[in-house]
């Protein structure tokens, strides 16, 4: 087993690599922002070791972008960073076999994986935790001696992305029950000083959240448990069908490499079952989530490259005949099913334009831009997606706490001016009369915008002028403006 590609590895996979960001870039070009792009551009303007609803990593790397105009010019170190995966995917191959062809295959897998291509392609925390995740987890299938300090830095910086890169820590326990050469490691102090130095970098975010109630912990508790269950027959179907789209239908061969090399060289043995712990054990508690709550789609992409190195290892490798003709169909069908979102992005037609996967991406800078002349007006909206892209495409800069769900805009706590004549009020829906009183609505101030793409209306928004600035002031636990 030599230590890294052979040079002719190293081209084929950095070819995959550039393709990689040629086509995501071109996928989502002259696109508009999805809201939770808006959001965190809007988190770069204002750096914290913390926010509300997520760890900080994602604005720290959207910083050094956010100057530049355009989504393209926003999204493209995002799609960089996002295509990065694929090369651990081809490194992560390699430590599992001897076969020449496999860390292509990995890499070509991860490329056209349609989570982690359409999650990868926007300027989106998932970009930046898929590629730490499985930097961490190739690090962790060949950890021994110094190599877990970086294992640690890895593990803290994805961390510092999403919470789920929590799971690595008890991979590495069922890790050393399964690889006798981890126990031994574990007997040594590389490992405990690996942790030590995740820790240390996930600490900041760690006070933060001291500091602010726990606020970011408890939101994501609360997201991840308080969707009703539909069954759990149901919704375990649904989560394992969503990792069979979301990761291709070749991940589905990860289950039996993991069973057939389950006894494979002592040479080979301790990556196998280093992977398998790794990418199996937040599988499997995923799949426990979904019965009693919701895995969102995205949240199982972090384990996608781990998988797919896997399935990959095994057509390459495996004496079944029908192992490469599937990954081959695999390969085929996934790049149809994204260059088919590519065209219905644009153009619907298979897909109504009111369908989430459409209309999130259009119309809000034609409604953001017709609401210019009110730029400068204390704006109080029912979400952060209204917010961010008035924000983003209008110029907008003072916001109230969000009163439809609460987000990052109740940490900031914008409060109106005394000197406010009026305040504007943007709501997906129209406003109670409990909160026409609470905003100080003037008398037949409502007003409808509509946002329409391909001939149909995607999106109405309900405008209000309010008489003078409304009485707001923080709270003193979550940071949510009450009445006085």
């Amino acid at each position: 087993m030599t230590p890294t590609l052979s040079k002719n590895q190293w081209l084929t996979v950095s070819i995959i690599f550039l393709i990689a960001i040629v086509s995501r870039a071109l996928m989502f070009a002259g696109i508009d922002l999805y809201a939770d792009e808006a959001y965190y551009w809007l988190w770069s303007q204002r750096l914290a070791p913390g926010f509300f609803d997520n760890a900080p990593l994602v604005a720290w790397l959207a910083a050094p972008v956010s100057g530049i105009a355009g989504e393209f010019g926003f999204r493209l170190l995002f799609i960089v960073v996002g295509a990065v995966p694929l090369i651990f995917a081809a490194l992560m191959a390699h430590e599992l076999t001897d076969s020449d062809n496999a860390p292509a295959l990995s890499a070509l897998l991860c490329a056209v994986a349609p989570m982690l291509l359409v999650a990868c392609s926007l300027a989106l925390t998932d970009a930046l935790h898929i590629a730490l995740y499985s930097a961490a987890t190739w690090l962790f299938v060949r950890a021994r001696g110094t190599n877990w300090l970086w294992l640690g830095v890895a593990w803290g910086l994805s961390m510092l992305t999403k919470w789920n890169s929590l799971f690595l820590a008890p991979s590495v326990i069922l890790g050393a029950c399964l690889d006798s050469s981890l126990r031994r490691e574990l007997l040594k102090c590389w490992p405990y000083l690996g942790l030590l130095a995740g820790l240390l970098i996930f600490s900041p975010f760690v006070i933060w959240n001291w500091q602010h109630n726990w606020i970011t912990f408890m939101f994501q508790f609360d997201h991840a448990t308080r969707h009703e269950s539909t069954g759990w027959g149901g919704s375990l179907l649904n989560y394992i069908a969503s990792v069979a789209v979301g990761a291709g239908p070749a991940v589905l061969l990860a289950a039996p490499a993991f069973w057939v090399h389950r006894k494979s060289s002592v040479e080979r043995s301790s990556p196998w079952l280093r992977l398998a712990s790794a990418t199996l054990l937040p599988f499997l508690s995923m799949g426990c989530l979904s019965i009693v709550g919701k895995v969102e789609f995205n949240w199982p992409a972090m384990y996608y490259p781990g998988l797919l190195a896997a399935a990959a290892s095994f057509a390459c490798t495996s004496t079944f005949r029908w192992s490469r003709p599937v990954v081959t169909s695999c390969v085929i069908l996934s790049m149809m099913a994204v260059l088919l979102y590519g065209f219905e992005l644009r153009k619907p037609t298979l897909l109504p334009a009111t369908s989430s996967m459409i209309h999130r991406f259009h119309g809000w800078p034609q409604q953001a831009r017709a609401l210019a002349k009110y730029k400068d007006h204390y704006v109080i909206t029912s979400n952060y997606q209204i917010a961010s892209h008035l924000a983003y495409y209008g110029g907008f800069h003072r916001f109230s706490p969000t009163f439809g769900r609460a987000s990052q805009f109740n940490i900031w706590n914008e409060t109106p001016l005394a000197s406010d004549l009026e305040c504007l009020v943007v709501s997906l829906r129209p406003l109670t009369d409990t909160e026409r009183q609470k905003f100080k609505v003037k008398p037949s101030s409502e007003k409808t915008l509509n946002a329409f793409f391909s001939g149909t209306r995607i999106r109405r928004l309900w405008l209000y002028l309010t008489d003078g600035a409304p009485d707001m002031q923080k709270s003193t636990s979550l940071g949510r403006w009450v009445d006085p």
